[in-house]
């Protein structure tokens, strides 16, 4: 029997653990991103504080945490303004084929629903169809296709929505 999976909202005094999951996203997948490893990693520690004191604060900025037995393996953000934008969603290599995706997303979904929305919307990187195959099987389905240029790279961006 695999170990279960623990899925809760970040808390302010973890910064570091928001840190080292957003910054080995960032190296270990630079071309899953609209952010890059060198964009970020000069940040004093203030201001990753300040981003993760939000996500505990703002119920409008949302950071869940996946772990197996006590070990951060995955993370995943929303931001709530006109629409709520799913953002940053990263399991390691190592937690991978877990179910630990599935299970942020979920968490996602139901804490996106508890503040009145009732859809998420999510984009990623034609190039990135690991993550368009997961997202699909989560329920998004696919809005738009549109050129982007973020971080200096050509790229096609895949807008999803999931009805909650």
């Amino acid at each position: 029997m695999s170990p279960p999976i623990r899925v809760r909202r970040i808390r302010a005094s973890e910064w570091e653990i928001y840190k080292t999951l957003r910054l080995n996203a960032l190296r270990l997948a630079p071309d899953s991103f609209g952010t890059t490893y060198q964009d970020v990693l000069s940040l004093p520690d203030s201001e990753w504080q300040a981003r993760v004191h939000r996500f505990s604060t703002d119920p409008l900025a949302i950071n869940f945490l996946a772990s197996i037995q006590e070990k951060p393996l995955g993370m995943v953000s929303c931001f709530i303004k006109d629409k709520a934008e799913m953002v940053q969603m990263w399991v390691e290599p190592v937690g991978r084929g877990k179910g630990l995706a599935q299970a942020l997303v979920e968490e996602l979904k139901s804490a996106v629903r508890d503040v009145g929305q009732t859809q998420l919307f999510a984009s990623v990187f034609e190039s990135n169809q690991s993550a368009f195959l997961l997202y699909r099987k989560l329920g998004f389905q696919e809005i738009r296709r549109e050129a982007t240029g973020l971080s200096g790279v050509k790229a096609t961006d895949i807008h999803l929505v999931c009805p909650l």
